[in-house]
């Protein structure tokens, strides 16, 4: 797969806007804010992140470039950690998606309970 150095440049802004637009979208949220911010957070959230790429239409093709291209970076990375420094990342990502699970699963209870 040969990627040019502007298209690779490309990809790695798309990912990192489409990191950036649901961190920002959850930095606003605060506990006891009204339904509707909780509600906007959610909808940005939701269509933040990987859902950005998702609005791209891209084709299966772009897709599956855009696929190979972060799992390299993520390779990439790990080759430049130290193998305790994998470890704790590897620890750390795995905290993090429970978070996200415990965050997800609150939402919904919250969602069900607490109907607009």
């Amino acid at each position: 797969m040969n990627v040019s150095k502007l298209t690779m440049q490309k990809i790695i802004a798309v990912t990192a806007m489409a990191l950036a637009v649901p961190m920002s979208a959850y930095a606003g949220h605060h506990e006891g804010s009204d339904k509707k911010l909780h509600s906007e957070m959610h909808h940005h959230y939701k269509h933040g992140g990987m859902g950005m790429l998702k609005q791209l239409d891209l084709t299966e093709a772009q897709q599956a470039q855009i696929k190979q291209i972060m799992e390299k970076q993520r390779a990439e990375i790990d080759a430049v950690l130290t193998p305790e420094q994998r470890e704790k990342a590897k620890v750390i990502r795995a905290e993090w998606k429970e978070k996200m699970k415990d965050r997800y699963k609150k939402r919904k209870a919250d969602d069900a309970n607490n109907p607009m």
